[in-house]
């Protein structure tokens, strides 16, 4: 195989070098094909790890590796190393945290049936979510455990309680938040003591940190791959699994930044250049797009550039377009869902199938549903735009324009949902019917996705749905720096065909 320049120089370092790397891959620069060639070279004598982003990946890098390599995620890696510290036997259960609060907050039982407290109704998915992401975020070794903590992690994660106060018997929002925390920290207290026989997925990183073990398998070379996604509590991890003289070898690309609102470090790569003492390598020939298509990415990533036998490609700005004009194979990509959901409900109107990417988008919009406790559509519509005002406000409030910007999404799709119920249909059943099928994996061909949902995939050609349509809430500097990230993973995604669309053009 013919190495490009960019991959002879990472090799190089790697086999010539003694400091640590990060090296900066641009989309579709072959980076999985790069790192199994240069796990290859490394002298069997020596002990080598990979950490993959999630399993599939990992057991394609198994596939592809020397048997001698060891080829892992985050996750498996920790409870590896917390089976051992437990004697073996230790049950994985995802409900625990729910389990915990059966015990500190009491219930009865009816039948077969657990009867629970309405301060247990309404803190109790609140508290699982607080727990798991204080867990994640390494509360008690990275972070001190104390209510302040806590409250920064509801505000960056956009937390909340929707309940009214008269049912939980409690004066303000601030002091169920306060009550809620110390459950939350009792429950990890909890886990910690009974974490020996039984874990859930969070407990498989945060167990082991918390309880300092020292039975990592140290390796001379680690190599990460996702790099701009790693969390503070996997770069502890790191540190565990690579001997004092390792090194590390992280792979991964600043512009595919794109998790900050749901918690992911935004300098993540800087991070783990900082802390490792890595030397920065670029890998920026993309294999995946065509000319065109990379001197469009080069305004949001400059260094990109395009493969030498690369074909011209196309993209275009369409002034209009009809249902005829989407193939099978086609993708529409979008910012935000609801323009998704009304262009895949267009084209489904017109004769065309079509499925939309994302499972736990129609999860979501039917929670939202079934919170809103509406009897009739009108009534539904009504309770919507009461929740969207004034959760919209609080966040606004809290200058939090990332959950402004999810609430006002959430809301739209809903809307827009209940816009495509056909007039004989509009019931409240009808419309959490018409969630199944639209989110359903068998409907249709063409696949409607966000960005956030398309990262990792690719097609021949993309349709880029309201290219020019940005969040209004995106005013820190980071979510700024998001959008333009989003656009540059909307962008390569497209292999020979980009074109840019709105919604208004459609015919």
């Amino acid at each position: 195989m013919q190495f490009s320049t960019y991959q002879q120089d990472f090799f190089s370092e790697l086999e010539t070098g003694r400091r640590s790397i990060v090296l900066e891959a641009v989309a579709g620069s072959g980076k999985t094909t790069t790192i199994v060639e240069a796990a290859r070279r490394i002298p069997p004598t020596k002990r080598v790890l990979l950490i993959a982003f999630n399993k599939s990946i990992a057991d394609e890098l198994k596939r592809r590796v020397p048997k001698h390599i060891m080829v892992s995620t985050f996750h498996a890696l920790g409870y590896g190393v917390w089976r051992r510290y437990a004697g073996g036997n230790v049950e994985v259960k995802d409900d625990k945290t729910f389990d915990i609060l059966d015990e500190l907050i009491p219930f009865r039982v009816e039948g077969n049936r657990k009867i629970y407290s309405p301060l247990r109704r309404a803190i109790g998915p609140f508290v699982r979510r607080l727990a798991g992401l204080a867990k994640d975020e390494g509360v008690g070794v990275l972070l001190p455990d104390e209510p302040e903590t806590y409250f920064k992690l509801i505000e960056h994660h956009d937390l909340y309680i929707d309940v009214p106060l008269a049912q939980v018997e409690v004066e303000s929002y601030e002091e169920l938040k306060e009550l809620a925390i110390e459950y939350t920290q009792a429950v990890l207290k909890r886990s910690r003591e009974i974490g020996e026989n039984v874990v859930d997925f969070s407990d498989m990183l945060w167990l082991p940190l918390v309880e300092e073990l020292r039975t990592w398998f140290r390796n001379d070379y680690v190599f990460i791959d996702e790099a701009q996604d790693v969390s503070a509590t996997q770069r502890a991890i790191l540190h565990l699994v690579l001997k004092p003289n390792g090194r590390l070898i992280a792979v991964g690309d600043r512009a595919q930044a794109i998790y900050g609102w749901r918690g992911a470090a935004s300098n993540s790569i800087d991070a783990i250049k900082n802390e490792f003492g890595c030397v920065e390598l670029p890998l920026s020939i993309t294999y995946r797009c065509a000319k065109n298509i990379v001197a469009r990415a080069q305004e949001f990533v400059p260094q990109i550039e395009a493969a030498a036998d690369a074909q011209d490609g196309i993209v275009e700005y369409a002034e209009k377009y009809t249902a005829a004009d989407f193939g099978a194979r086609d993708a529409i990509l979008c910012r935000t869902t609801a323009p998704l959901i009304e262009f895949a409900y267009w084209l489904i109107n017109q004769g065309h199938g079509c499925k939309v990417l994302g499972r736990d988008i129609g999860q979501g919009l039917a929670k939202l549903i079934d919170r809103l406790k509406a009897q009739t559509i009108e009534e539904l519509e009504l309770n919507l735009e009461a929740w969207s005002q004034r959760e919209i406000a609080k966040a606004e409030a809290k200058d939090d324009g990332g959950k402004a910007a999810r609430i006002a999404d959430q809301a739209a799709c809903v809307q827009a949902l209940i816009d495509a119920l056909p007039e004989d249909r509009r019931s409240v059943k009808q419309l959490r019917d018409q969630i199944e099928g639209l989110f359903s994996d068998s409907n249709g061909v063409t696949i409607c996705s966000t960005i956030h949902k398309a990262k990792g995939l690719e097609w021949s050609k993309v349709w880029y749905l309201e290219y020019d349509r940005a969040t209004p809430w995106a005013r820190q500097p980071w979510q700024q720096k998001e959008e333009r990230n989003l656009q540059y993973v909307a962008t390569t995604r497209a292999k020979q065909h980009l074109i840019h669309i709105r919604l208004d053009d459609k015919q």
